[in-house]
């Protein structure tokens, strides 16, 4: 049977990367399709996927507080932003928070136009080595369609954390746990990430966490008619 191809869309050939960052994008999606068949999607990314689209229908997850840590403003290479996702994840460990994974980060890289890209092709990750419970980037968003109660929140930038210290940098972050807001907002806009990702203790960190670039790949690259479009730079 051919289906009417104004009704089904083959989710295949879907740009997933631009409408992963894009809430407009997403809601025209709901509104348009009969069904989201997430075939090419495996374990953990299949599960972020449809909570990042809104197709994670439990009250009980939003209704409640729960206490989170959100990045933001992750910039670098792949490498760099990988470092600083899985410093995050530490954070969010530490003091005992649920991770927001970011919905976007300035991808930077000599292969792009103008050396940067603020919506990189979607980028699947896992930490293997440490259990840390996680939402999705549109958390909030999606917790507002079942209460309107707002997260208290506070934001800190993580540059003051450093304070041009960075040997003082473990001893500064325990202070972290004393945040009573529900949401903690780390913002790392303007942090040179260099100087620090050399130090033995954000070494440590980002080993401990063990953080990888690209969860079944491997089985994702042997589909013909799936790809990843990763540019590492």
């Amino acid at each position: 049977m051919v289906l009417n191809l104004l009704d089904y869309r083959s989710t295949m050939l879907f740009d997933w990367s631009e409408a992963f960052v894009d809430e407009k994008v997403m809601d025209a999606i709901n509104r348009e399709s009969v069904i989201v068949h997430y075939t090419m999607l495996f374990g953990k990314s299949k599960e972020i996927t449809a909570k990042q689209f809104g197709h994670w229908l439990n009250e009980t997850y939003y209704v409640q507080n729960p206490k989170i840590l959100q990045p933001l403003n992750l910039v670098g290479t792949t490498s760099s932003i990988m470092h600083q996702i899985a410093f995050s994840v530490h954070l969010a460990n530490v003091t005992g928070r649920s991770f927001m994974w970011p919905t976007a980060v300035n991808h930077t890289c000599t292969k792009y136009k103008n050396g940067w890209k603020l919506q990189p092709p979607i980028l699947i990750a896992e930490a293997d080595n440490v259990t840390v419970p996680w939402v999705e980037g549109r958390y909030l968003q999606h917790r507002a369609r079942y209460t309107t109660k707002p997260l208290p929140e506070v934001k800190i930038l993580f540059d003051h954390l450093v304070d041009g210290r960075a040997d003082s940098l473990e001893r500064r972050l325990k202070f972290l746990n004393n945040i009573l807001e529900d949401l903690l907002i780390i913002d790392f806009a303007g942090m040179e990430w260099e100087a620090l990702d050399g130090l033995p203790f954000v070494q440590d960190v980002v080993k401990q966490i063990g953080l990888e670039t690209c969860a079944m790949c491997g089985e994702m690259g042997t589909h013909q008619s799936s790809h990843i479009e990763h540019v590492v730079c």
